[in-house]
């Protein structure tokens, strides 16, 4: 298994480039997009409206080298990482302990604070240079 700080690295990476997704953001259901992950177990029930994985509602799946980050439901009793093989070819899904879980979403969570902190900065700079040239 990738070690934690890569997990976090890729967690990061797809957060800052638009590589998370959640199943509101395409209307949940059973989608191509995640077809690729089918063959190693990930499923759609369509009676839990969720992605699941052996019987589970998966919560997270985390792809390094493809889909960075997707949130499938917040009711996710499993979350899951992708393994590739030297390729990148998919070679199955392990489960995340929960600390590996919770060191991920507690540094997304830090990475959307900076984010927003930035955006706001940004925001009142530009509000300061109008003001600047309305005088």
């Amino acid at each position: 298994m990738k070690n934690m700080k890569q997990l976090i690295g890729l967690a990061v990476i797809g957060l800052l480039s638009a590589g998370t997704v959640s199943a509101q953001s395409w209307g949940g259901g059973r989608t191509a997009f995640m077809a690729v992950y089918e063959n190693y177990g990930l499923i759609y029930d369509s009676a839990k409206s969720a992605y699941c994985y052996q019987g589970k509602i998966v919560g997270l799946l985390a792809d390094e080298q493809a889909r960075g980050k997707i949130f499938l439901s917040p009711a996710g009793q499993v979350h899951l990482t992708v393994t590739r093989d030297t390729y990148g070819k998919i070679t199955g899904l392990l489960e995340l302990s929960r600390a590996e879980y919770e060191e991920i979403v507690t540094a997304l969570d830090a990475q959307q604070v900076a984010l927003r902190k930035m955006m706001q900065e940004r925001q009142a700079a530009m509000l300061q240079r109008r003001l600047q040239g309305k005088r």
